[in-house]
């Protein structure tokens, strides 16, 4: 699968992600999804090629889905960050998409 999407995308990043905001407010948020699974979705997508994208909400482990087109409130507590910033630690540096 990610050979194929390699192949078709020769410009940019792709990214990678397990929830942003069309995800939350359509399909749930990444606890509805994934469960118990939604840390090693995080891990996974921070190793592919390309740029993960941080959903906002995720750092924050928001299990509020949203209707379409609503922002969540900024909330103080923040028990994903360190999980989240070890995770994209694991990504090796990718090339500038105007070096491709």
């Amino acid at each position: 699968m990610l050979a194929k999407q390699d192949s078709l995308y020769d410009k940019g990043y792709q990214m990678q992600f397990t929830s942003n905001h069309d995800e939350n407010s359509w399909s749930g948020t990444e606890f509805q999804r994934m469960g118990d699974g939604h840390k090693a979705f995080a891990v996974l997508t921070a190793t592919f090629n390309g740029m993960p994208l941080l959903y906002t909400g995720m750092e924050s482990a928001m299990d509020k889905q949203l209707g379409f087109s609503k922002r969540p409130h900024s909330v103080g507590r923040l028990p994903l960050r360190q999980f989240l910033q070890n995770a994209l630690r694991t990504q090796a540096p990718q090339p500038s998409p105007l070096e491709r």
